[in-house]
């Protein structure tokens, strides 16, 4: 289905997609086939095309590609990503919408640019996300999300307060050599698995306090602060105590 076709089908309403999508996941199981994709691939939602669209609560059965789309103010709260879902290189120029989505596979918003309130309170990753490279210019809010499989912001530049407050990663954490402007706080986050801060650069407060690394101790090396880091209640493993 070609992408004008796909931003008709949203364009009718969020209750007319879901429809829409539970029939082609229906046609998808009964006909065996695992190739299903929607693609709005360069879609300019910040134009007439799709300029009221809101996926608010939308379905989505099949892998769907969002690379190099451009948005005014959107909405995803409440979405449900069944399969891969891709936002590469996206430019979200006015306020985006992610809390409680669901991402039940894997996630990429790699080299996206937010240029204003990234809002992903809320959200489950079960799958890897990748935000590597990724930039936030305003206020990025990842309150109590949790990541179930590998977290990635590798390179990350946040220009705006950051919130990781009650967020939980039960793998793998990655925020190798990002960059924090605003405040960062992780206030109260959980680490189940490796957390890497290694080469981040931090030029304002970063909140540590009360986070809980279950499994390992995290990685801090080469880490350049203006501000120490406020680590207060940070938990972590014991050493292991191997008898000779």
């Amino acid at each position: 289905m070609r992408i004008q076709e796909h931003v008709n089908r949203i364009n009718q309403g969020v209750e007319a997609w879901n429809e829409f999508d539970d029939a082609f996941a229906k046609y998808l199981d009964i006909n065996k086939d695992e190739e299903g994709f929607y693609c709005f691939d360069q879609t300019q939602f910040n134009t007439r095309l799709g300029e009221n669209v809101s996926f608010k609560g939308a379905k989505f059965c099949c892998e769907v590609s969002f690379n190099e789309s451009k948005f005014s103010r959107i909405v995803f709260d409440r979405a449900k990503f069944s399969d891969r879902v891709s936002f590469n290189s996206a430019k979200f120029h006015g306020k985006a919408y992610f809390e409680n989505a669901k991402f039940e596979s894997a996630s990429f918003f790699e080299l996206a640019e937010f240029d204003n309130d990234a809002e992903f309170k809320g959200a489950t990753f079960n799958g890897h996300a990748g935000f590597n490279f990724a930039s936030f210019s305003m206020h990025a809010n990842f309150m109590s999300a949790s990541f179930n499989t590998e977290a990635h912001f590798i390179e990350a530049t946040f220009s705006g307060f950051v919130h990781f407050k009650d967020a939980s990663f039960s793998k793998y954490a990655g925020f190798q050599n990002s960059c924090f402007s605003g405040r960062a706080s992780f206030f109260r986050a959980k680490f189940d698995g490796g957390v890497y801060f290694v080469n981040v650069k931090s030029k304002s407060l970063f909140d540590l306090r009360n986070v809980t690394a279950k499994n390992s101790v995290p990685a801090f090396a080469g880490i350049d602060y203006k501000i120490p880091p406020i680590i207060d209640g940070l938990s972590v493993p014991p050493p292991n105590n191997k008898s000779n």
